[in-house]
């Protein structure tokens, strides 16, 4: 999974829920208030019955406070509450925004007369019957597919926030295995854990977190098992500073405070610390940030210690390659059980390397060297385009390049999703269409591997 994606259902304000497992029920964590947001991108299957969305007080679901139920066999949204046990009057509009087969971005706002609700540009309205700030959760079930789960609602978004309790125990990486492939989800606060292998030129160390409304400081320590610091990272909100030091044999050394202050208050961060040769290179909310010299034994520090006002969602350790350095690239592959045909869909998240020059998508017949390729989705960052093709034979023939825009960032996660569709395959990514591929091969039955090289790091595959 990606690090900040579905999580047990319990996302932090404004963390964006990318491919939840249906049906999914989570509290609106900050509360509900006067213009708050809940917004849905998702794909409705050819299948479709029905599916629905819910507002409701807590986690049985005894309560709804707003029933969203579209139903394709009567071409009619179905609103309604469920209180005290009994259900309300059916509200039955005019406009029913649905397609079998296709994408719906739909948008929830919280008014305190009730909530309007927007889906592909046309508007429903549903007068509130009960309290609305008591009905905090919300829940999402059917026969859809859901790609992003999105909160918003304006500078009082974190109003009221408290972190969820921890979902596990904070590991540690000294028995990493290739179901967690090295990362560490939602720690307790304090940690220290061992960085399995130790500090080594090519570790690195992505931080993805939460700073907290009313964050006084927040600080990352890689240290020896005698509690000597190599890198004391310690962003301090009150001075505005990020200062850098060492602590060894008792002593803290010389601080560093240069640079500017990336970090914010009520604000989610990621942090990369990448060991070179000479000193640690590091980067912050996906811009480079500082380099800090090495004052002792790279070698001794094997630890990872944070503390602070913070929640962290995800700690990943990998090594073998430089972020800073594209020479090597990633390769991955995964089956696609009975081949590609029509209704599939692929799900892919991933991270490009900071200075990425290129990766692919292929959706291939097998994994041989010249496989021919059904469809070749070949993002270039040095020109910004995403060349399409297809490998026929060994040959390529003409390759399709118009595009709405770039949508791929150095070192940002994306969200890809490709359906197989009669003649054509369709494919959004981070919730928005992006284009379509017309069908080239005539034989899709052998079509059975997902196959991504190049600058990039796959974190969630999801065939279905």
């Amino acid at each position: 999974m990606a690090c900040y994606g579905y999580n047990r259902g319990y996302p932090r304000p404004g963390e964006n829920i990318f491919n939840p497992q249906l049906p999914f029920k989570a509290p609106i964590e900050g509360g509900v208030y006067e213009g708050r947001t809940v917004s849905i991108s998702g794909y409705v299957s050819g299948g479709c019955d029905s599916f629905y969305i819910n507002v409701i007080t807590d986690e049985g679901g005894e309560t709804l406070a707003m029933h969203f139920n579209p139903r394709f066999g009567e071409g009619k949204v179905v609103l309604n509450s469920l209180i005290d046990g009994e259900w309300g009057e059916e509200e039955r509009p005019d406009v029913f925004p649905f397609e079998q087969n296709n994408q719906f971005d739909m948008t929830i706002t919280f008014r305190e007369k009730g909530y309007k609700i927007k889906v592909n540009g046309q508007k429903i309205k549903f007068a509130s019957r009960y309290d609305m700030y008591s009905a905090s959760w919300i829940e999402v079930g059917g026969d859809i597919d859901v790609q992003t789960i999105r909160y918003g609602g304006g500078d009082d978004l974190n109003q009221g926030y408290q972190p969820p309790p921890p979902l596990v125990e904070a590991p540690s990486f000294a028995q990493p295995d290739a179901s967690n492939r090295g990362m560490i989800k939602n720690p307790v606060i304090p940690y220290n854990g061992k960085i399995y292998g130790g500090i080594e030129p090519g570790k690195m160390i992505l931080i993805q977190g939460y700073a907290h409304p009313d964050a006084d400081k927040l600080t990352f320590n890689l240290q020896s098992i005698h509690e000597d610091i190599g890198l004391h990272f310690d962003v301090r909100f009150d001075s505005q500073q990020v200062v850098r030091n060492t602590y060894i044999q008792g002593d803290w050394g010389g601080e560093e405070d240069h640079g500017d202050f990336p970090f914010k208050r009520a604000a989610a961060f990621e942090v990369i610390i990448n060991a070179e040769d000479d000193c640690y290179k590091i980067a912050v909310n996906g811009r480079h940030f500082t380099e800090f010299y090495y004052r002792m034994d790279r070698d001794d520090a094997d630890r990872i210690q944070i503390t602070g006002d913070v929640t962290i969602g995800c700690i990943r350790v990998s090594g073998g390659k430089s972020l800073y350095n594209n020479d090597v690239p990633n390769e991955y592959t995964e089956g696609i059980p009975g081949g590609l045909r029509d209704g599939k869909l692929i799900f892919m998240s991933g991270i490009p390397n900071p200075r990425p020059s290129r990766f692919s998508l292929n959706l291939q017949c097998g994994d041989f060297p010249e496989s021919d390729i059904a469809l070749h989705f070949n993002p270039r960052f040095d020109c910004e385009e995403v060349v399409r093709n297809t490998r026929v034979d060994g040959g390529w023939p003409e390759e399709e390049r118009d595009q709405p825009y770039f949508p791929f960032r150095p070192n940002h996660p994306f969200d890809i999703v490709i359906r197989c569709a009669p003649g054509e395959f369709q494919i959004f990514v981070n919730g928005d269409h992006f284009c379509n591929f017309a069908h080239r091969l005539a034989d899709f039955d052998c079509m059975d591997t997902l196959k991504v090289e190049g600058d990039v790091e796959i974190t969630h595959v999801r065939v279905v």
